[in-house]
């Protein structure tokens, strides 16, 4: 017979049948999630490899580099290109080309070598889109990209360089400021949309902290700046740099609607008409 002791281990011992069938227990469940998860991984797995990736369905960490073949220029700021996957009608982003005539009016002046031009660079063409952080599609649904050509040229910005757009600065984008300088040089050279002006400000012009615009002196808007918003620079291309846009009411006319009057050609061969228009609805 044996010890007392081992007679109490004998008691609260669990027996040998229980012990087993909870591990079983246990690794069955196991195995259960295990292929829950592979199952899960599996199916999205499939869903990534078979489902577009069209950029309204982006996320924060999605790619931010698109490639295909533009097969179609509606205007000189939209386009339309097909990638492996999808087709997207992209709206340049940062820029703004002249109207083209919709609906019983006219063309604004340049609209037509606007498209022209993109045509000429773009139909057909492989190009690289590449989406800004901070705005990627509009409201019409199209995607807004910088347009890269194959031999690295940045189109967004050939259009202003060349004067076939005026920047568009409704809403911010990463390319702002080098995109006012490129606008800047076409103003200066009076090419395109600004071969009847307006032509850049000579000489300093004077900002305003608050808004971030600057002016030029002789403005009214420029007397009415508050002395402690208020803040000079030499140029405009100093303005620039330093953040700051043009305020569209120094020289630059208004849009109107209907549109008076024809275009006329300038003895250059360039046609003349209305200067750009106003920022507005993009096209």
């Amino acid at each position: 017979m044996g010890s007392r002791r081992d007679v109490v281990k004998a008691e609260v011992a669990e027996p040998p049948e229980r012990t087993g069938a909870s591990r079983n227990g246990k690794t069955s469940l196991a195995r259960k999630q295990e292929r829950q998860r592979a199952v899960v991984s599996l199916v999205v797995f499939l869903c990534a490899l078979v489902a577009p990736a069209s950029p309204l369905l982006l996320g924060a960490n999605a790619a931010e580099v698109l490639e295909g073949r533009v097969v179609e220029v509606y205007d000189g700021d939209t386009i339309l290109v097909r990638t492996q996957r999808d087709t997207h009608k992209v709206r340049l982003v940062g820029i703004d080309t002249p109207e083209l005539g919709r609906e019983g009016r006219p063309a604004e002046f340049f609209a037509e070598e606007a498209r022209t031009f993109a045509r000429r660079r773009l139909l057909g063409r492989k190009v690289r889109l590449e989406l800004d952080p901070a705005q990627r599609i509009d409201k019409y649904g199209r995607l807004l990209a910088y347009v890269r050509l194959e031999d690295g040229t940045l189109f967004n910005r050939e259009l202003l360089v060349r004067g076939y757009a005026r920047v568009y600065d409704r809403f911010p984008f990463a390319k702002a400021r080098e995109f006012r300088l490129a606008e800047l040089e076409a103003r200066r050279r009076g090419l395109g949309i600004w071969a009847n002006g307006p032509g850049p400000i000579r000489g300093p012009v004077v900002g305003n902290r608050r808004s971030r615009v600057y002016h030029d002196p002789r403005s009214p808007y420029a007397q009415k700046i508050a002395p402690r918003n208020r803040v000079e620079f030499r140029s405009e291309e100093e303005a620039i740099r330093a953040g700051y846009r043009r305020a569209w009411h120094d020289g630059r006319r208004r849009r109107k609607e209907p549109h008076s009057g024809g275009a006329s050609s300038g003895g250059n061969g360039v046609r003349r008409g209305p200067g750009p228009r106003r920022p507005g609805t993009p096209s």
